[in-house]
């Protein structure tokens, strides 16, 4: 029997980013998976390798790192159980209002996007510069607007600015999802990501969504901390590795 392919390759981030990127697809590999990885890697001229590993596998864990991979994240994935209505009367007015996305919120909120997710792997490997990471997060939002989520609320001050946003996708009639959640700088500490996060569950409440999951980053207490705030518990974590491929490497 054939074996599955351990490898794939990445082609939007590829496009993105302007080097040929690839992704291992199992989350645990062996001392002969790696051998065929590094041998894919070669005929397909890949430049950076995505992995995401189990934590709780020593054996992988030491594979990863003795062949050149850094750990440039921890994924941490948490969800809530919500039942129809349940969130509605936990939205109460004051100094932020939410509303669905409008045209005329977009320029603040690129900017907003481009400053809030210096946590993330993308930012943390050096090899991608900080203005290519800012441009990924915005195009992302872009996308998000255009077709990838089923929702973007955003949150406005007392003089109708925007100060934050979070996006919404209902994956299966049953399991919903926050994608993107970013909050301006002025904003921060006001309470606005909470208000944005319980927007989201009730958007999904409505429409008949029984769990909600969302991921953040191991560096990212202050995620942690309002999505546990919002009643949100830890599901599972992984580590992402990134291998660079240099002339040099065999």
């Amino acid at each position: 029997m054939r074996r599955p392919p351990l490898c794939r390759i990445l082609e939007w981030d590829t496009a993105f980013f302007g080097v040929r990127i690839g992704r291992i697809e199992p989350e645990r590999i062996s001392t002969d998976d790696i051998k065929r990885v590094l041998e894919w890697c070669r005929e397909e001229q890949v430049q950076c390798l995505y992995f995401l590993c189990a934590p709780d596998d020593d054996q992988t864990v030491k594979i990863a790192e003795a062949h050149g991979f850094h750990l440039v994240d921890i994924r941490v994935d948490l969800s809530k159980q919500i039942s129809p209505g349940g969130e509605l009367s936990q939205l109460q007015p004051g100094a932020f209002a939410v509303h669905p996305y409008r045209k005329e919120d977009w320029p603040i909120l690129q900017r907003i996007a481009e400053t809030s997710y210096t946590d993330t792997r993308f930012f943390y490997d050096e090899h991608f510069t900080r203005e290519q990471a800012a441009a990924l997060y915005r195009e992302w939002l872009r996308k998000s607007c255009d077709e990838f989520a089923d929702a973007l609320l955003v949150a406005q001050n007392q003089e109708n600015v925007a100060s934050g946003f979070i996006t919404c996708h209902v994956d299966s009639p049953q399991a919903g999802r926050i994608g993107l959640v970013g909050v301006s700088d002025e904003a921060r500490g006001a309470g606005v990501g909470q208000l944005l996060v319980r927007a989201a569950l009730s958007y999904f409440a409505e429409r008949g969504v029984s769990e909600v999951g969302v991921v953040t980053q191991g560096r990212n207490l202050a995620a942690q901390r309002l999505y546990q705030k919002c009643g949100f518990r830890s599901r599972s974590l992984h580590l992402w590795y990134h291998k660079w491929f240099t002339d040099s490497d065999d």
